[in-house]
């Protein structure tokens, strides 16, 4: 029920005036001058005025103008807070930061700001929150108050990640005043807002609590600042948490500061939603969750408010108020599909907490740069959250659980004496622990609840009055007793707490004798060493043990930078450079990319980058941009010498944390998009200037992947859900990819294409959402010659999913990162990764926990994305591929079973229909025992690689094709074949030159063996029999192709039987075939295929080297095959000269021998031989060095159209505008080609 007044002034206002009049409780709250909204007859014609809020302050002036002196005799002088009093703080409608509270500094603003004040029902975030609440909406000035301004600063050295920790008589004195308020407002439960003069500077505290507190949890939350328990921001905070029906009081946090108090204010009074901490929620099977984390990202969370649900699409945001301005810009469909909401930082009690539990959301808080760009959908169960798209959603099972619902990074703190004089824990610890194992969680809750209460934790410290600094478990306060060494029964169960009992045993005796290297270094130890904050001890033991690897001159100088730091009070900015040793070593740790030097090199610089004055909170700035260590250590070089790369770095930073979650941002889609083009190019400028467009490229490609997921994302709600604004949002981040991408230099080409992609978006924008999606093989150089060549009359694709897909081909390949300058270990990769690859494979992505390596293979991109915790890669069938004719994917998952079984046993699958697309996830875990080897890594390569190669022409298979095949596919014989497969894959090396992977008989394995019980039978028997045995049958096989020339069904199936004989000989007995084939007199087609699959190993290239030196002629016998097959090889036998003489007039059967000599030595080549091999050439390779390139172009000038192709790619046909004929066809022959005898 609203009175006259309240109507007038409003509940809030009315609530605090009562308050005043509380004998006991008036002076908590300061004074107050409340103002009435001018009436509506006087105010009605604000809304078309140009500038509303100056009219009202002009009306105002004249209905009040002694308004600022009438402030002042009440609040005191100015500085003064204006306060909304709007229809707000109802029991049904909070309402919740819908309107403004302004600071004014000076009298003469004071009619501005409380026309801003009274005016800001109006503003677009005030209408749309008030919607919420079903009501009519307002746009009436309101009233407004003002009390003076409470003294806001805080202490200097306050970091953005201290929060207070106070007295338990501060809170029972807070939670006292609450409980009179709620018996005087007949509240149920109460939201109290305090504002404390503390000795570190002001704190602002929200406190929630209800009238019965069996039923619902007593929290506050506590930060420093204006207002900062109400908006946290990206400031960290306090939770102090009394869970229902009991005494304790646990903490949240991960600086705490003890902070004295000098005064209370109360602020606010409002009733609360009431919130029943004992629920009935959905929670996943453990089956069900075990399955999910296989197969999906998982991330680390803490629970900020349990709404209706925990699984369904997700809002992200840096911050929960950010999040609580994206849900309001959402339609009322899009909000409603809203289940999760993901920040980085939040109180369930600040504004926009409130807000959301009154909505019935879930919040959670994690580190957002870990959320996939793509996964718009997460599961919150056990203190994790599993990401992924709607595929997940509908895999999930649930069953109900009834528990105490508590946020998971809470804990007991313990800041007095835990033990008696005998040792023992003390009665008020023991009461303590009793309670804590008595709380009605889930298992995995309570679990992490004990963790953090009893061992020290990287993630929480406590800082004393005094400057100390130490964990305040339990664990912590034993071993700082004076009786520390009699409690055993607790003991330290993690690497860090062993850590931190180190630490503590240095601090408590003589700290410099447990540090003799870094004494005998630097004078700056001891200052270090006696400092009482432990984790510089800690740090300082990491530093004595990384000497056995850093260089002493490199730690002297990380000594005396930290010494600086600590003499100018900045403690925290002295344990950031301390740490420098151990984050440089875990950083190049998490990924096995780094030689020991490399990492020694990265260490060195970093010291001269403390050295040379960088700060560390720059050094911070530069690390937030998730660089790998190479990289960022490089940066922060540069920033020494241009320290004005610094702030578009911040800026960029901002931008980022800002478009985390863009695909969940509603109608801000495209100023998100256009924010972070704008900083991106700001950055890019500014790193140009410096000479890092190394680095630039790192983080476009990253924007890349951001842009294309958050693409597919929109597209993927647009599809699934029919959500015609998710639509129109794709079609306007498309646009901003677009301008993103074209703001480096283009060709004519690619602008003229472009901007046709620009036009075409906007005529799709006024029209309706397409009624499919799906699209087909389209080649991006194709497409764009087509488009250009057209001009006008270029017809517009089917749909915009074409557009997006030949924009992130395109992206890709112009994508231009110099590996030059990356780890030696990346590079060694990217070689290995490369082999049988027509197209470009490339390094995609470098940051600091994920590499990817692009390896085309179709339509869709498929890379290798290697990260601490697993190595994924994707196999996309063509878009247009039935699902009743994916025979090859159901193959691979049969291939990938065993595989799990054979060699990789965290080895998982999941096949996905996308956007009408069938692709199959593969993805492997790191090993459960141990951290990744760069061996995992080629092995994982070779296992896929062998799969994806061994799989040509396998595509629009019907899936009849391949049943039975698993229950024929398994046992100690295949687990041999399938692993000599792998090693074979993993031996062949065609880095020389490109040879067409369908040519090879290995291109049709794993087809062959899926579908043909006679190639298994086969290959069973040659395994069975011995290398004699698949000889003779090589030998037997070729015979009767070579008696029976006429082409046929059975011709091809026995010819496919000869390739498969040959690849499986090759792989298994490499040397005893290579000695067989050097004692054959004549050759047939079977010498020539098994030459083909085994010349190529690396392991035999010395070998071969031999035996082609001992040979007499190039045109015949093993010379001949070695020429045809391996060319490079030849060469190192024969010479260039020599081998062009033997080779000139051989027509086509030694093109590529042709080829390799032409485009390596055309310049060493006399011209007449030169012309000799190119007669007849439709096909030239460019040469490998200016010289040759010269050489062969004087050649061709006078001849024919001739195609030209890098020689270490081969020929990309979609790329060529003439197809030629005759010689170049030679690998694509379906029978054997002809043999040199």
């Amino acid at each position: 029920m609203i009175t006259d007044e309240q109507q007038c002034y409003g509940p809030k206002l009315d609530r605090l005036l009562q308050i005043r009049e509380i004998d006991s409780l008036g002076a908590l709250v300061p004074p107050i001058f409340p103002i009435a909204p001018l009436p509506t007859a006087e105010t009605g014609g604000l809304a078309q005025a140009d500038d509303p809020v100056s009219a009202y302050a002009a009306l105002l002036a004249q209905v009040s103008p002694r308004l600022p002196e009438a402030v002042e005799e009440v609040c005191g002088p100015a500085p003064w807070i204006v306060r909304s009093a709007g229809i707000e703080d109802l029991a049904d409608h909070i309402n919740a930061g819908g309107y403004e509270s302004l600071i004014c500094l000076e009298p003469e603003n004071l009619m501005q700001r409380v026309a801003a004040v009274a005016l800001s029902g109006s503003t677009e975030h005030a209408r749309r929150q008030w919607a919420l609440s079903g009501r009519s909406e307002r746009s009436a000035s309101i009233a407004c108050f003002v009390q003076p301004l409470l003294k806001i600063d805080v202490a200097d050295d306050i970091g953005l990640d201290h929060s207070p920790y106070l007295d338990a008589e501060v809170l029972d004195r807070i939670e006292a005043v609450c409980a009179v308020l709620m018996k005087r407002f007949d509240f149920t439960a109460i939201d109290c807002e305090w504002g404390l003069e503390t000795e570190l500077g002001f704190v602002s505290i929200t406190t929630v609590m209800p009238l019965d507190q069996r039923l619902m949890n007593v929290a506050h939350t506590i930060g420093f600042g204006f207002a900062c328990a109400q908006n946290t921001g990206s400031r960290a905070t306090t939770l102090a948490l009394r869970p229902a029906s009991t005494a304790l009081r646990l903490w949240r946090g991960r600086h705490l500061r003890e902070t004295p108090v000098r005064r209370l204010h109360l602020l606010q009074a409002r009733p609360a939603t009431p919130e029943v901490a004992f629920r009935d929620r959905e929670a996943l099977t453990d089956d069900c969750y075990e399955a999910l984390a296989r197969h999906y990202e998982v991330v680390e969370a803490a629970l900020l408010i349990l709404g209706d649900e925990c699984f369904g699409q997700t809002l992200v945001a840096p911050d929960l108020a950010s999040a609580w301005r994206r849900y309001l810009a959402l339609d009322g469909s899009e909000q409603a599909a809203v289940a999760v909401v993901i920040v980085d930082e939040g109180s369930a009690e600040e504004h926009a907490g409130i807000m959301f539990r009154q909505q019935k959301i879930t919040c959670i808080r994690t580190n957002t740069q870990r959320v996939p760009a793509g996964a718009h959908c997460a599961a919150f169960d056990r203190g994790s959250c599993i990401l992924g798209g709607s595929a997940m959603l509908r895999s999930i099972k649930t069953e109900v659980r009834r528990e105490l619902v508590l946020p998971d990074d809470c804990s007991l703190i313990f800041t007095d004496e835990a033990l008696t004089r005998t040792g023992e824990l003390t009665q008020e610890c023991n009461d303590a622990l009793s309670q804590l194992q008595r709380l009605p969680l889930a298992k995995e809750a309570k679990e992490r609840l004990l963790a953090r209460t009893e061992q020290p934790m990287p993630t929480l410290w406590m800082q004393r009055v005094d400057g100390a600094v130490g964990s305040p478990s339990l664990l912590a306060q034993i071993r700082r007793s004076q009786h520390s060494w009699r409690g055993e029964g607790l003991i330290a169960r993690t690497e860090f707490a062993k850590a931190y009992e180190r630490a503590v045993r240095m601090s408590q005796a003589e700290s410099l004798r447990a540090l003799p290297t870094l004494v005998a270094l630097s004078s700056a130890t001891r200052p270090l060493a006696e400092s009482a904050d432990l984790r510089l001890a800690m740090r300082l033991l990491d530093c004595e043990a990384a000497a056995s690897w850093v260089p002493r001159n490199t730690l002297s100088r990380l000594l005396e930078s930290a010494a600086r730091q600590l003499a100018a009070q900045q403690a925290d900015n002295a344990a950031l450079v301390l740490e420098s040793a151990s984050l440089v070593g875990e950083e190049c740790a998490r990924l096995p990319l780094y030689e020991m030097d490399e990492v020694v090199s990265y260490l060195n610089a970093l010291a001269h980058v403390f050295e040379g004055g960088l700060s560390p909170a720059s050094r911070l700035s530069i690390h937030s941009l998730g660089l790998p260590i190479p990289s960022a250590v490089l940066l922060a070089l540069r920033a020494l010498d241009c320290p004005a790369v610094l702030a578009p770095i911040e800026r960029f930073r901002h931008a980022v944390a800002s478009s985390k979650g863009i695909a969940s941002a509603g109608e801000a889609v495209e100023r998100l998009s256009q924010q972070l083009n704008d900083a991106y190019a700001r950055l890019c400028d500014a790193l140009g200037k410096a000479d890092l467009k190394n680095v630039a490229e790192q983080i476009r490609g990253s924007l890349i992947e951001t842009y294309d997921a958050s693409l597919k994302a929109l597209l993927a709600r647009a599809v699934e859900g029919g959500d015609a604004e998710s639509y129109k949002r794709y079609l306007s981040m498309m646009r901003q990819w677009i301008a993103l991408l074209s703001a480096g230099p283009l060709s004519n080409r690619d602008d003229i294409v472009l901007r046709r992609f620009q036009l075409w978006l906007r005529q799709w924008s006024d029209e309706e959402t397409p009624t499919s999606f799906e699209i087909e093989d389209r080649n991006w150089r194709s497409e764009f010659d087509s488009i250009v060549s057209a001009g006008e009359a270029a017809p517009r694709y089917e749909n915009p999913h074409v557009l997006h897909n030949l924009l992130h081909q395109w992206s890709l390949a112009g994508m231009s990162l110099d590996t030059r300058q990356l780890p030696e270990r990346v590079r060694a990769l990217e070689r290995f990764c490369s082999t049988f690859s027509s197209r470009s494979t490339k390094v995609l992505r470098f940051e600091r926990e994920l590499l990817e390596i692009q390896i085309p293979m179709g339509t869709h991109k498929a890379s290798y994305v290697f990260t601490p915790l697993h190595i994924t890669v994707e196999w996309t069938e063509p878009p247009d591929c039935p699902g009743d004719e994916i025979a090859r994917i159901l193959a691979f998952e049969i291939f990938l079973d065993r595989l799990r079984s054979w060699m990789f046993p965290r080895l998982t699958a999941r096949r996905e229909r996308v956007l009408g697309t069938w692709t199959l996830f593969i993805r492997l875990g790191v090993p459960a025992s141990r951290g990744w080897h760069i061996e995992d890594f080629t092995a994982f390569v070779a296992a896929t690689r062998f799969l994806f190669d061994a799989s040509y022409d396998f595509s629009y298979v019907e899936n009849d094709s391949v049943s039975g095949f698993a229950e024929r596919f398994g046992g100690a014989d295949w687990e041999s074949i399938v692993t000599t497969f792998v090693r074979y894959r993993a031996a062949m090396d065609d880095r020389a030159q490109y040879v067409a992977l369908h040519a090879l008989p290995m291109s049709s394995a794993v087809g062959a063996i899926a579908q043909s019980p006679v190639v298994r039978g086969l290959i069973l028997r040659c395994l069975r029999g011995g290398v004699d045995y698949g000889l003779a049958l090589i030998d037997g096989y070729a015979h009767w192709l070579e008696s029976h020339q006429e082409v046929c069904g059975r011709w091809r199936d026995r010819y496919e039987y000869l390739r498969q004989a040959s690849l499986f000989l090759a792989a298994t007995w490499p040397r005893e075939v290579l000695a067989w084939l050097t004692h054959q007199e004549g050759f047939h087609v079977g010498h020539d295929l098994i030459s083909a699959c085994l010349f190529k190993r690396s392991e035999l290239s010395d070998e071969l080297r031999r035996i082609m030196a001992a040979g007499d002629s190039m045109r015949s016998g093993m010379p001949a095959l070695i020429a045809r097959h391996a060319p490079e090889i030849a060469v190192k036998g024969w010479g260039p000269t020599t081998l062009a003489m033997q080779l000139a007039g051989t027509g086509a059967r030694f093109r590529r021998a042709k080829h390799f000599l032409v485009a390596h030595f055309a310049a060493s080549i006399d011209p007449i031989e030169l012309g000799s091999l190119l007669q007849g050439m439709d096909t030239v390779p460019w040469g490998c060095t200016a010289a040759a390139e010269r050489a062969i172009e004087t050649q061709i000038l006078t001849g024919r159209a001739t195609c030209r192709f890098d020689l270490q790619r081969g020929i990309d046909w979609t790329a060529l505008s003439v197809i030629p004929t005759g010689d170049a066809s030679e690998d694509a022959q379906a029978g054997p080609a002809p043999i040199p005898m």
